[in-house]
């Protein structure tokens, strides 16, 4: 099974929710990528408050890997999209494929952006449950 998280730009919440699940899926059959829906053409990586945020965690992530954007070809690989963000809508992606977490796009200080990785957290968990 190949699963492919989405938000706005895969710096944050995508590539957040990528390192929680190949942090706690044991499933090695499950195959996991991320992707925006809006990234630039530098394709930053993953944005430093999150990336400072996982270390302390201890969970491990490609950090200097750039944004990727989202396309048909990751659309077509993926046999589930989680769209891990409240500003992101596929409405042109069968619906049967694609399950929202309305998670906020909140980076302003260290406190909001712990607060935002524990909601992806908590939806990946519900993700790795539900797939057992």
């Amino acid at each position: 099974m190949n699963i492919l998280f989405v938000c706005r730009y895969n710096r944050f919440r995508s590539r957040v929710a990528e390192a929680f699940f190949n942090y706690y899926n044991k499933n090695k059959k499950i195959h996991v990528k991320s992707a925006g829906t809006n990234v630039d053409q530098l394709g930053f990586p993953i944005m430093s408050g999150a990336r400072e945020a996982l270390k302390k965690l201890n969970i491990p992530c490609d950090l200097e890997m750039g944004a990727q954007q989202l396309d048909s070809n990751l659309i077509n690989w993926a046999d589930k999209i989680y769209v891990v963000a409240d500003d992101v809508s596929l409405e042109d992606i069968p619906s049967k494929k694609t399950i929202q977490f309305n998670i906020i796009d909140a980076w302003t200080n260290e406190s909001v952006i712990l607060k935002t990785i524990k909601s992806v957290e908590k939806s990946v968990k519900e993700i790795i449950s539900s797939l057992k």
